[in-house]
């Protein structure tokens, strides 16, 4: 039986009072009987606890099937030992009653017995509990009729557009004396309670098959006026592939915000709580982010609540943020930017390494990001994030892990959920403004390319840098880049004879970028050999490519 029914008033006293609200928009019992059915379904599956089981005393057993009594022989090699022969050697209770045993327990004299419930104590368990669980489950009533939620052909999970549900009234063989309940299935699809806050229906009347045509939850109760069932609860993610390196990508990172406002600081918020992490659909079909995780440097799991959000369409991005309410407030509440909840912990400023996993553990990406050349060093501190050159499939560590590959974003406090690029819009080959500047070139390095008055054009010039504790001259070029242009590819090219040219790190070498505020960001290379006499002709040039 329950044992709250044996409890008197001295005795906790609000939890009888508890199950007297039974009626409004958030009845007790009923929400009591929502969860249950939700665990059921999931950690609470009879199944899933009698695997735990089997899981926890194989690791006691150390994999060894044979029974387990109170005499086991000590003569066995330590391999073949486990936990539970050294305890019933030394503590030789089986088959003894020791509270709380119940009846039988004389006759189950080994600790495992192979499925015999007779015999085993984890036997036995098993089957109380799987009694127990079933008894449990009928335990939701009104008088003789018992009320459990509608049977639903699909729990949820990853469907193809079409996939219909269907929906009945729970059926079996009810205890001796009981009914189960009858009446009218209600269901809703925009994850709403199909129970109106004052008890009557406010979903739709089944009245057969329901097409699911995009990601939604199903959730529907069964009505017999004036009694509901507890809900049936299904999210269902439609015409998505599960996550994965081929179609999802850490496209930005706000690490280090630009420093909070007064009005934020009153607000109760800090500099920390405006980061975040933004990740990209790099496929061409929806992805199913069911159970994707970020496992180290910030934690968060996107779990399978939410279909609609778990549901991102090709070229769609997701924010997972420092603090949701610091988001909303320093970036407003657009529609369009998809916020799937706050991380726990906080990045780190000096860098760190980030991990995101797909729902079955497999790497996503795994990358450490920094804080020095070549990291964009304004995304520290400056207030501007780090975003993701040329977001691909499969881009892999390497990419991932070299910070050259990542630009500062083109406007301060960076783009969240909003393009991080402006597409291309002139020739590849064509000179729209007739200055003798091909349009793509304008694009790369940020210009108009609509205005012969506008053009930024690579500078070279001799400068000191110190390589190795030696201060010497080297030659040097400064190109503008558009930081807002994705699908370009920056190479610098060095030769002696203006024939041969080379861009390999044995001919020229990366120095840094500064962010201009502009939209651009003035980005360094030099040779590596000094310009001196042993190099008296050098000359460097910038190519640009889709």
């Amino acid at each position: 039986g329950w044992y709250y029914t044996q409890i008197g008033g001295a005795d906790y006293a609000w939890f009888p009072r508890l199950h007297q609200h039974t009626t409004g928009a958030s009845p007790y019992e009923l929400r009591h009987w929502d969860r249950y059915w939700e665990l059921r379904r999931g950690l609470f599956a009879t199944g899933a606890l009698l695997t735990e089981i089997d899981a926890e005393a194989a690791t006691l057993l150390n994999g060894n099937a044979t029974p387990v009594g109170n005499s086991t022989p000590a003569t066995l090699t330590p391999l073949q030992e486990n936990a539970v022969m050294r305890h019933y050697r030394r503590w030789p209770i089986l088959g003894t009653y020791t509270w709380p045993n119940a009846p039988g327990f004389a006759n189950r004299i080994y600790f495992n017995s192979n499925g015999n419930a007779t015999t085993g104590e984890i036997d036995w368990m098993k089957n109380w509990l799987t009694q127990r669980l079933a008894w449990i489950d009928e335990q939701n009533f009104v008088g003789t009729v018992i009320y459990r939620p509608p049977n639903l052909s699909s729990y949820g999970g990853n469907v193809s557009v079409g996939t219909t549900v269907t929906m009945s009234a729970y059926t079996g063989t009810p205890p001796a004396t009981y009914t189960y309940a009858t009446g009218t299935i209600y269901y809703t699809t925009d994850g709403s309670d199909p129970r109106g806050a004052n008890g009557t229906p406010a979903g739709t009347a089944y009245s057969g098959p329901i097409t699911l045509n995009a990601s939604q939850t199903v959730k529907a109760r069964l009505y017999n006026a004036p009694n509901w069932s507890p809900v049936s609860n299904a999210a269902f993610v439609v015409n998505a592939v599960p996550a994965s390196a081929a179609n999802l990508a850490v496209a930005e990172i706000m690490y280090h915000p630009f420093n909070a406002s007064a009005a934020e600081i009153t607000a109760g918020y800090v500099t920390n709580d405006f980061e975040y992490v933004e990740l990209l659909n790099t496929g061409l079909t929806g992805v199913d982010l069911s159970n994707v995780a970020l496992t180290d440097g910030v934690l968060f799991n996107f779990g399978t609540s939410n279909p609609t959000l778990l549901t991102l369409p090709p070229g769609g991005s997701v924010i997972i943020a420092g603090n949701v309410n610091a988001f909303l407030l320093r970036y407003g509440n657009n529609p369009a930017v998809r916020v799937a909840g706050a991380y726990t912990g906080n990045l780190s400023n000096t860098g760190e390494q980030l991990i995101l996993t797909g729902a079955t553990g497999s790497t996503i990406a795994q990358f450490t990001f920094g804080t020095v050349e070549p990291w964009p060093i304004d995304a520290d501190g400056a207030g501007y994030s780090l975003v993701l050159n040329n977001p691909a499939p499969s881009l892999g560590s390497a990419y991932y892990n070299d910070g050259a590959n990542w630009r500062s974003s083109g406007i301060v406090k960076g783009t969240p959920g909003l393009a991080n690029s402006t597409p291309f819009s002139g020739s590849l080959t064509g000179d729209t403004d007739g200055d003798g500047i091909k349009d793509f070139f304008e694009y790369a390095t940020g210009s108009n390319m609509g205005s012969a008055a506008s053009r930024n054009l690579p500078v070279t010039s001799v400068a000191s840098f110190t390589v190795a504790a030696v201060t010497q001259n080297y030659l040097k070029l400064d190109y503008r880049r558009n930081l807002t242009a994705d699908g370009v590819h920056y190479t610098v090219l060095y030769s002696t004879d203006l024939a041969a040219w080379l861009s390999d790190a044995a001919s020229v070498s990366y120095v840094g970028s500064h962010n201009n505020g502009d939209g651009t960001a003035t980005v360094t290379w030099r040779t590596t050999q000094p310009a001196d006499g042993a190099h008296p002709r050098m000359f460097l040039r910038l190519s640009v490519s889709p």
